[in-house]
């Protein structure tokens, strides 16, 4: 299969039309920018076909299973778990996850951000700046013990008899 200019699956494809479909069916990052940083990355992973590129595609935009992508990408379910393992795809995978979702997870710093100045609800304000402090290291945890508290354990059993 001939690769396009970007590095991603030419037009008209199942392939192709398996990322438009997904672009379309609320992904978890918008898909077009993880295209975007997939085109960056598809000269560090040249080993790839077009079919892995947009298996991992489907597989980091989307919260469908391996048999819902293997059926809008008209291949087997074996397919997608053999490709899944293997380590080129595996890294191609985690390059484009930490890069996609670290904009996903920027985006809702700000948002918080957002919720602490303007909510209109002061108790949304109040948990949002909380959030805010915990992510900064300068909040006191949920899970977090007071200082100054120590923790004890008893055990009680029956007395044990002197000789």
């Amino acid at each position: 299969m001939a690769r396009s200019r970007k590095g991603l699956p030419p037009k008209g494809t199942p392939r192709a039309k398996a990322l438009v479909q997904a672009a379309i069916t609320a992904p978890i990052v918008d898909i077009q920018k993880a295209q975007q940083t997939a085109a960056k990355l598809r000269p560090d992973h040249p080993t790839l076909s077009d079919d892995q590129v947009a298996l991992v595609m489907l597989k980091v935009t989307t919260q469908e299973s391996d048999r819902q992508i293997a059926l809008k990408l008209k291949c087997s379910h074996h397919w997608i778990s053999s490709q899944l393992v293997k380590p080129a795809v595996q890294a191609f995978m985690a390059e484009l996850a930490l890069a996609s979702l670290g904009v996903a997870a920027s985006r809702g710093i700000q948002t918080l951000g957002l919720l602490a100045h303007k909510s209109k609800d002061e108790g949304m304000r109040f948990r949002a700046a909380q959030a805010l402090m915990d992510r900064a290291g300068m909040g006191n945890s949920t899970g977090a013990v007071a200082q100054g508290s120590a923790g004890y354990s008893f055990t009680f059993a029956a007395p044990k008899v002197l000789p």
